[in-house]
């Protein structure tokens, strides 16, 4: 019998907002382009435990992962791979504006900023419209138990 392993790999997308309805972004510091926080998350801890603790870590802010916006899982059989991709929704009760306790070491070239939906609508690529346009008009978003956890 012929067994094959796949490796795993796991990125995720966090959209949050904060009490003050501004969406988290890096802001690159040349082009001034912004884009939704975006990691990879830490297998085997579970993906949505492993990227939640992962943002709350990194960012030092308190970051609660409410749903999912979007789940893709690929397998390409030539590189022997499998990759799972996951958009959270997420909220954070905290109005920090800034984030220099990160320094400019945990991002290359880019700016972790709370900005309003105009400025990310202005300065956002086609990804970060489409999503601030799909809650604007009510989007909803999946239970976290969508995605079940191994134990």
């Amino acid at each position: 019998m012929n067994k094959e392993f796949f490796a795993m790999q796991s990125t995720f997308t966090m959209i949050c907002k904060n009490p003050l309805s501004q969406l988290l972004v890096l802001r690159n510091w040349e082009t001034k382009f912004v884009r939704f926080f975006q990691d990879q998350s830490p297998l085997p801890i579970g993906l949505t435990q492993g990227a939640e603790r992962l943002v709350n870590l990194k960012l030092g802010i308190p970051i609660k992962f409410l749903g999912i916006l979007r789940f893709d899982y690929k397998i390409d059989k030539a590189k022997i791979s499998q990759n799972i991709d996951t958009i959270y929704y997420a909220e954070t009760p905290s109005k920090q504006e800034t984030f220099e306790s990160l320094g400019k070491d945990l991002f290359e070239n880019e700016d972790l900023i709370w900005l309003d939906k105009g400025e990310i609508l202005k300065w956002g690529n086609e990804n970060c419209k489409s999503w601030i346009e799909y809650l604007e008009k009510g989007g909803k978003y999946y239970p976290l138990s969508y995605i079940g956890e191994e134990k």
